[in-house]
């Protein structure tokens, strides 16, 4: 097989043809990129190109460009699960339009949980679709043509769009949370809508398979489908949030919360597992041996577009359509036992209430940077395969997922879930100088693991302490304020930090991006040492 690679180009000149020109050149290298490394293909061709100079031309581009040739069977499947989508989608809505729902015949109770399952899980989609090209953005951007920190635009450009509709929140606050159907429509809207953007991003990867159009064109379309998504995906969250807050019991609200930022650590991790979960379930069991860049892009889309259908589905079908009175009572019944309370002066409520979006913006730019670096490092360095990265990630999320529950069956009060907050943020600067590489290579993802679980349980139970301890809506620092600023600072933080955090890595190297998150967690646990000292003397 060598032989006849080096060989080739004297056939070749003998037969008047050049080596661009030939599909046996084609052939070649197909079969030498499956039985040799990719450096010792490069330097066999270099000589075999030697003996005619006028056939040289770029030997690794071509090669990784033919490494990885379009299946046939993606078109099709891809085409189906389209189709598949569409019935669907057109299914639920003419339920919805006649009327036809679960929640009629369902108690209070159900309805009741079922609007706190659509906010948690609009949270968990918002922070899967954070998250989802992240073990693919790096070789799809490269494919493209564009760098690194480019690929790191490409990751967090969801958040682009949730930061438009944060600022746009009065308009939708005016439109959809006057009446409790508002706010229902609300979610649903923004859940087809989001579908529907990734969707155009699926279609948008497979346009220069069709057409002969620039990558540029096709980059700024994947980035603007993107954006649309994380849009829609803000506006299902933000008016699910609405929806839960109507339906919660005050008592409930400090889990309810908690339970919601786990749901955001947890996605953030479940991102690069839903990427590993598509490449294996979408594309290797429907018969396809090998994926390309574009397939890669593709496949965790797809899964995230049927996750949102099925949300979709949830919300048409089992959340009432009106507040029931029976729910209404059952949320005003039940007054807390006083160590599930917390009463601030108007002083302190402003201290907790900015402390609690300060810590929003260092951990949302903390877990981003982890997410980009550790997967950039975990590719370039350790050379692991963006499969292999998913599962990584997966076992972040496991971990994630195991805290919280032991949280979840911690005793309920005040004061004990404070001194778990300021003890969880504490071991994660202490975590931070870990991310170096002064340790063995395992390290680093022990950092990750204990930095993300840990640091986003004690965000959980901050945000908890602040729904708790700031008044009503209608005044200053009310709830729904909080989540809308909330909402804007982690978006704009997790915009910042993909490109930033995997130019810095690209430049500075890992330590200086170890060196940035010991000093993000350390102002993050300053942050929570204030917030615990205000609500120690109150309880």
């Amino acid at each position: 097989m060598l032989y006849a690679c080096v060989a080739l180009p004297l056939v070749l000149r003998g037969h008047g043809q050049t080596l661009e020109q030939s599909p046996l050149a084609d052939a070649c290298f197909l079969q030498l990129q499956t039985n040799v490394s990719a450096s010792e293909t490069v330097e066999i061709v270099g000589h075999a190109f030697d003996l005619n100079s006028s056939a040289n031309f770029a030997t690794p581009a071509r090669a990784h460009r033919l490494a990885k040739p379009l299946e046939p069977h993606a078109p099709r499947f891809i085409g189906s699960f389209l189709i598949f989508v569409a019935c669907a989608c057109a299914a639920l809505w003419a339920a919805e339009i006649c009327g036809i729902s679960c929640a009629s015949c369902a108690c209070a109770e159900s309805g009741r949980r079922a609007g706190q399952f659509a906010y948690l899980a609009t949270s968990l989609l918002i922070s899967v679709s954070h998250s989802l090209l992240l073990t693919v953005s790096l070789p799809l951007s490269a494919e493209l043509g564009f760098s690194a920190a480019a690929s790191g635009v490409l990751s967090s450009c969801p958040c682009l769009g949730g930061l438009l509709a944060q600022c746009l929140v009065i308009f939708a606050r005016a439109l959809l949370a006057q009446s409790f159907r508002g706010m229902r429509f609300g979610v649903a809207l923004g859940l087809f809508l989001q579908a529907m953007a990734y969707v155009g991003f699926v279609l948008a990867l497979w346009l220069p398979q069709v057409s002969n159009v620039s990558t540029t064109l096709v980059f700024a379309l994947l980035v603007g489908f993107r954006s649309l998504g994380g849009f829609f995906g803000a506006l299902a969250n933000l008016s699910a949030s609405w929806l839960a807050f109507e339906m919660t019991p005050s008592q409930e609200l400090m889990d309810l919360q908690t339970a919601n930022q786990a749901c955001f650590g947890l996605g953030h991790c479940l991102g690069a597992v839903t990427s590993s979960l598509a490449l294996v379930f979408l594309f290797h069991l429907s018969g396809m041996e090998q994926s390309s860049e574009i397939e890669a892009g593709a496949a965790p889309a797809m899964l995230f577009i049927a996750l949102n259908v099925l949300l979709l589905a949830v919300v048409m079908l089992f959340v009432p359509r009106e507040l029931e009175a029976g729910l209404q009572a059952e949320c005003k019944k039940a007054a807390p036992e006083p160590s599930e309370t917390l009463t601030l002066n108007e002083s302190d409520q402003q201290v907790v209430f900015r402390t609690g979006v300060i810590y929003n913006i260092e951990r949302s730019f903390s877990v981003g940077g982890i997410e980009v670096a550790t997967t950039m490092i975990s590719e370039v360095e350790f050379g692991f395969s963006p499969l292999t990265t998913g599962w990584i990630f997966g076992f972040i999320a496991l971990a994630s997922a195991v805290t919280n529950i032991m949280v979840a069956f911690s005793p309920a009060k005040i004061d004990s879930r404070s001194h778990m907050m300021l003890f969880q943020a504490g071991v994660g600067v202490l975590m931070s100088p870990f991310i170096l590489d002064w340790w063995p290579w395992w390290s680093l993802y022990v950092a990750d693991v204990l930095i993300m679980t840990l640091t986003n349980t004690a965000n959980g139970i901050a945000d908890g302490l602040v729904i708790m301890g700031v008044g009503p809506q209608g005044q200053g620092v009310s709830r729904q304020s909080y989540v809308n600023l909330k909402m804007l600072s982690m978006g704009a933080a997790r915009l910042l930090a993909a490109p930033f955090v995997r130019g810095t890595v690209d430049t500075l190297g890992r330590n200086g991006y170890g060196v940035m998150q010991l000093l993000i967690t350390l102002m993050g646990f300053c942050s929570i040492w204030k917030m615990h000292g205000i609500v120690s003397r109150k309880c």
